[in-house]
């Protein structure tokens, strides 16, 4: 006897099609999916899943893994549910962060990351197609916008999409709202939408034949007009402050006024991480950016790129004299100690938050414990010629951070390099 499995079935509604209850499908072509990055995409292939070949939605899929790669898909729903094709046998895992946003005022209603990758106790496939990234229920009944961003990526893993599912909060087709204007490319094959107040209006199309020449005639004296205004209020400008310079030359810098070329004395420190999944520190490189007066710290929200921040300039804020070598060197010194403390209490704040997943725990707890390790080491080679230059700057010695993750010890806030408590 022939058996025959059922997976789905997708039936094709007409514009006025009762949708109360259905489940809409959006094949990875439609072009109301925006892609931004570099997205491959792969069509007419069968993935090998060990039982039998699988053909994805559409016969064919979007595929990353690259870092800063993300999709957006703009719907009218109550709930949202994204699938793709999985690799068991790939090796490391991917990070995706998922975030649904109201259209169009773009308030963040849901967001998460996730990470994806294969236990030991997988299953003996070697990939999964009709495979649930994500899914999120109970929206309001609007319009809203999903996102999805690829954070990390180790080993050779990738994310693969296929469709969409949702939802619709409108009774048939022809009630679909039309997001085409918010897109690039338009509404895909299949939709059915109209675009509104689009029709054969004649009357409406002649008259505004009509007044084509006045508008475009308008148009052209109000350029011209602003164009006079702005090129008269810049000749005021020029003639009312002229500039006033005063340099004085240290070396290969400039202290004065004029600072805006000046290259600082920051430098940031970012954790890359290698095809392989290794942690690399690479070399510290100058920034060019101008900073102020202030001491300021921001974080990033990427789990495998580092917090960095900004200092003050090593001569003050009145640049009144000259600093020693030492002196600016010390400074460039401490900074780096802050910011790298600033790096080290980022990435505990990751490693309590995803302690209670055990989907994400494992490796992205080992992750960033690798990464703190680095951290650490880095730290303390800067305290030790920190003392062969004459000390720390006039805040004291730097606060340094540790995070006990898998039996090691730790350094608690407050403490000094050397200090080490155990972990309660």
């Amino acid at each position: 006897m022939v058996q025959i499995d059922i997976d789905y079935a997708v039936v094709t509604v007409g514009s006025s099609t009762p949708m109360q209850g259905s489940t809409i499908i959006v094949d990875d072509l439609n072009e109301e999916i925006t892609w931004n990055g570099q997205w491959a995409e792969r069509r007419g292939i069968a993935y090998v899943t060990g039982l039998d070949d699988g053909r994805p939605f559409g016969n064919g899929t979007k595929e990353s893994s690259n870092i800063g790669d993300s999709m957006e898909f703009t719907f009218a729903g109550t709930s949202i549910a994204l699938y793709g094709v999985f690799s068991w046998k790939a090796s490391g895992f991917i990070t995706a962060k998922f975030t649904i946003t109201d259209f169009p005022s773009n308030f963040t209603s849901y967001s998460e990351e996730k990470s994806f990758f294969s236990p030991s106790n997988a299953p003996d496939l070697l990939n999964s197609t009709n495979f649930l990234f994500f899914d999120h229920d109970s929206l309001t009944a609007t319009n809203h916008t999903l996102t999805v961003m690829i954070t990390g990526v180790s080993g050779n893993q990738s994310l693969i999409l296929d469709y969409l599912t949702y939802q619709p909060s409108f009774g048939s087709l022809s009630a679909k709202p039309d997001f085409r204007s918010s897109s690039s490319s338009g509404l895909g094959a299949g939709s059915g939408s109209v675009p509104p107040n689009v029709g054969n209006d004649s009357s409406s199309a002649g008259e505004h034949s009509s007044h084509a020449g006045a508008i475009a005639g308008g148009v052209v004296g109000g350029v011209a007009a602003v164009a006079l205004i702005v090129a008269f209020l810049f000749w005021r400008y020029r003639r009312s402050t002229p500039k006033q310079i005063k340099q004085v030359e240290f070396g290969d810098n400039l202290i004065g006024d004029d600072i805006d070329n000046e290259p600082s004395r920051y430098f940031d420190s970012v954790i890359h991480h290698s095809p392989d999944g290794a942690t690399i520190l690479p070399p510290l490189l100058p920034t060019t950016t101008r900073h102020d007066s202030s001491r300021s710290f921001k974080r990033s929200d990427s789990p495998y790129t580092s917090a960095t921040g900004s200092t003050s300039l090593p001569y003050g804020a009145s640049f009144s004299k000259l600093a020693t070598p030492n002196d600016m060197l010390l400074d460039q010194r401490n900074a780096e100690l802050k910011a790298l403390n600033g790096q080290i209490t980022e990435m505990q704040e990751r490693m309590v938050a995803h302690s209670s997943d055990p989907v994400i725990s494992s490796p992205t707890q080992t992750a960033l414990t690798d990464q703190i390790k680095l951290l650490q080491e880095r730290i303390e080679a800067l305290m030790r010629e920190n003392e062969t230059l004459g000390g720390y700057d006039n805040s004291g010695p730097p606060t340094v951070y540790m995070y006990e993750a898998f039996g090691e010890s730790t350094v608690v806030p407050g403490s000094s390099v050397g200090e080490r408590s155990p972990v309660t």
